[in-house]
């Protein structure tokens, strides 16, 4: 059984190893940290904002996993206002402006499935190969 709080910690590093790659060009990008459902980065120099999808299980299952209710409530891409997903394996990081992301999975016909994790969210499984065609770009992850 996977542990919330494990999961926050490794996708708050994972943020955290994100900005750090960022800041090397950017170096006033900086983490939205709190209850703040909209994006997880921002990068004042280019006025972009970034959501990271942090899914280490990747590598085992083939997909990312795209939340988009959570216990009756819309979230993740739902209520993103970010330009691009950082997608993390924890290996690679796959770079995707958030207009392909729904664009993927409105003509490819991605379907929600529902009782995700303790049966109160809702989500698409995306395969990562279908990330991997839609990046603008993708690195290999630097962590600390």
């Amino acid at each position: 059984m996977r542990c919330f709080f494990k999961d926050k910690a490794l996708g708050l590093k994972m943020e955290a190893d994100i900005l750090r790659s960022i800041q090397y060009k950017y170096p006033l990008a900086h983490q939205i940290l709190g209850d703040h459902k909209e994006y997880d980065l921002y990068v004042p120099e280019v006025n972009v904002k970034v959501e990271v999808k942090s899914d280490q299980q990747a590598i085992d299952t083939g997909n990312f996993i795209v939340e988009i209710e959570m216990y009756g409530k819309k979230s993740g891409l739902m209520t993103t206002t970010a330009d691009f997903w950082a997608f993390s394996d924890g290996t690679n990081v796959f770079w995707v402006r958030t207009i392909d992301l729904k664009d993927l999975i409105v003509w490819r016909g991605v379907r929600a499935i529902n009782n995700i994790g303790d049966g109160k969210g809702r989500v698409y499984i995306i395969p990562v190969s279908e990330i991997e065609k839609i990046a603008s770009s993708a690195q290999k992850l630097i962590t600390t």
